[in-house]
């Protein structure tokens, strides 16, 4: 496996969180709420809210690729370089509205276009560790990418197309797909 593919993966999931923040903006300026009151929305008490949501998936995605290209060490605690483990203590703090959300989204995207470039990345059979405390989890890289990265991502990108559907944001399944990656050819019978 090379790493070099999860770049479009990546940047396809922080293209589609961008526009199903722009869509949230204009149903916000719509019905005139303030768009802090969607950026804590959620689906269920016991769940992050969208803000958190973004903010797991931006780096998430920053912070999984940066370990892929070994741009950061195991114990790099940045908040901004986070891999879907740090809390819920340490998400959504700041009670940020859609803008702020929509460039934390850019700022994540140009670091991963960014690192795709410029990175040498490692082996598929290399490790990955992620440490928060006193735990490390510690992952083949393959696996990493596989089985926590990814789904990761995308789990927190449907629960945010899942708050903005059930606060009344008009999304539907192209909002979250995007452009079709078939061409379509209509044949006679």
């Amino acid at each position: 496996m090379s790493f070099e593919n999860v770049v479009p993966i990546l940047s396809q999931a922080l293209s589609t969180l961008d526009h199903l923040l722009v869509r949230a903006q204009a149903h916000a300026t719509a019905i005139r709420v303030d768009s802090r009151t969607l950026a804590q929305a959620r689906l269920a008490p016991d769940m992050l809210n969208l803000a958190q949501q973004v903010e797991v998936v931006a780096d998430g995605a920053r912070g999984g690729l940066a370990r892929l290209a070994g741009c950061i060490g195991d114990a790099d605690g940045s908040p901004r370089m986070a891999v879907f483990n740090r809390g819920e203590d340490g998400l959504g703090a700041s009670g940020e509205g859609l803008p702020a959300l929509r460039q934390r989204v850019a700022d994540s995207a140009r670091g991963v276009q960014a690192m795709g470039v410029a990175a040498r990345f490692i082996g598929p059979n290399d490790t990955v560790t992620i440490t928060r405390g006193t735990q490390a989890r510690i992952f083949v890289a393959q696996d990493f990418v596989q089985r926590y990265l990814v789904p990761n991502l995308f789990f927190h990108l449907s629960i945010s197309y899942a708050i903005l559907r059930a606060s009344g944001v008009p999304l539907g399944k192209q909002d979250y797909e995007g452009a079709p990656a078939y061409r379509l050819d209509i044949r006679e019978a």
